[in-house]
């Protein structure tokens, strides 16, 4: 099954499970339109919970990137709500997506950690463990019913089986490591506590969490790393130090 293919399936089977999360009047534009194939060459997945649909900060982004196809920015979250529950809207979604993924500070600052792992920009793609439009990740959990999670990690746990180039998954957040490994009933193997500053403001630690899932087909290595809201350039240096031997 080529890449194509197998998020084509990937897709049937989200839309089937989350197919009455449409609620634009009231901030929740329910599911994405569009999902990008995990390239040939992507050996990690660096996993986030959803993607956000705060139009503020999609306003920032298309006003870094100055890209053509968007004259005027979003005037009002509702406005962005709709935009993003029209299926008509796909290319420019995906688009958007994209462009986050350049310019959003939050993927800014992975891009910069994953650069600092000697991880090349074709070694790792993005991708939502539940492609929900919300705000806050919170609102995801507090959302999510048990069926809806159980089924969509399992069409993801799929999708990742139906790609042996995949070495490994990653999360950049804490909070997401740990519910994943919780929903998948599985124990982390290693944590480590790792110093990432001590100043006269006092000593900020972070955590490096070692576990693996089992596919049908294999087992793959899952990695956390709690990247703090603190975190600037020191401190991802001094993080992704003391992980570099983990890749």
């Amino acid at each position: 099954m080529d890449s194509n293919d197998s998020i084509k399936k990937y897709r049937r089977e989200i839309y089937k499970i989350f197919k009455g999360k449409k609620d634009p009047e009231n901030g929740r534009p329910g599911i994405r339109w569009a999902f990008e194939p995990i390239k040939k060459e992507t050996k990690y997945l660096v996993l986030g919970i959803n993607p956000s649909n705060s139009y503020r900060k999609v306003n920032l982004v298309i006003g870094k990137s100055n890209h053509k196809w968007f004259k005027d920015k979003f005037k009002t979250q509702k406005e962005y709500d709709y935009f993003l529950s029209n299926e008509e809207k796909e290319s420019e979604i995906t688009l958007l997506q994209e462009l986050s993924h350049e310019h959003h500070p939050h993927f800014k600052k992975h891009r910069d950690f994953a650069k600092a792992l000697k991880l090349n920009d074709t070694d790792y793609q993005f991708f939502d463990l539940f492609p929900i439009w919300r705000i806050k990740q919170k609102d995801i959990f507090d959302d999510l019913q048990d069926y809806e999670k159980e089924k969509s990690i399992k069409a993801f746990k799929e999708l990742v089986n139906r790609h042996p180039n995949l070495e490994g998954l990653l999360f950049f957040n804490a909070g997401a490591a740990n519910f994943f490994m919780k929903e998948n009933k599985i124990k982390w193997n290693t944590k480590e506590k790792v110093n990432v500053r001590k100043d006269h403001s006092g000593t900020r630690n972070s955590i490096i969490r070692i576990g693996n899932i089992d596919l049908i087909n294999k087992s793959i290595n899952v990695y956390g790393f709690g990247i703090g809201g603190y975190f600037g350039p020191k401190e991802i240096e001094r993080l992704a130090e003391k992980s570099k031997q983990l890749f």
